[in-house]
């Protein structure tokens, strides 16, 4: 009987029957469980983050990152660089001193800090490690 059951277990995508051992170590590899502490830690960054985005009206790229953010752009839009004269084109088209700006919305920072406000009330309504 517990070999039919074993037998008819299959992974994620219902195709290929796995066995119960190679199962259970793959879930203690790649599974990892939160506890209390970890949840109040991310709740906590998140928070933070969210507080930080609502206090600053926007970022200003250096010269290097602004250039790195063009380049990449570029690509993703589809008009991939040839040669060295055509990124040398790209670049030259930039003026010199110009720095980006990056301006985050206010939707953005109430998110962070409601997410985090849940993950920090969600973390001391758990059990403490140990305990």
């Amino acid at each position: 009987m517990q070999s039919s059951v074993a037998e008819a277990r299959y992974n994620e995508c219902g195709s290929v029957p796995l066995n119960l051992n190679a199962r259970r170590i793959a879930k203690a590899f790649w599974v990892m469980e939160f506890n209390r502490n970890q949840y109040f830690m991310a709740g906590l960054v998140i928070f933070l983050l969210g507080i930080q985005l609502r206090l600053v009206d926007g970022f200003v790229l250096n010269e290097r990152t602004t250039q790195v953010l063009a380049q990449r752009m570029q690509k993703m839009r589809g008009q991939q660089v040839a040669s060295a004269s055509e990124s040398a084109t790209l670049l030259a088209s930039l003026p010199p001193g110009h720095k980006h700006r990056l301006s985050p919305p206010k939707w953005l920072g109430w998110s962070l800090v409601s997410v985090g406000s849940v993950l920090i009330l969600y973390s001391l309504a758990l059990k403490r490690p140990g305990g």
